[in-house]
Order: structure tokens, then sequence, then C-alpha cells
């Protein structure tokens, strides 16, 4: 139970972290279309 409580937390820590980076990312490709289309 204790492992499963662990995974648990790290799954939630790597969602996280990846959808901050997701929108890191989509803002980087925000900025760019934006001084492309201008």
């Amino acid at each position: 139970m204790e492992l499963f409580n662990n995974s648990t937390k790290l799954f939630q820590k790597y969602l996280r972290i990846r959808e901050t980076f997701l929108k890191k990312r989509l803002s980087i490709f925000e900025m760019a279309y934006n001084q492309f289309s201008a």
C-alpha cells in the first residue's frame, strides 16, 4: 500500500510537470507564430 501511495504521488507530480511543460511549449509556439504572422 505504501508503494502504491508513493507511485501515485510520483504520477501526480509527473502530470503537473508535463502540464506546465506543455503550457510553456505552447506559449513559446504562440510567440513564434505571432512573430511570423506580424
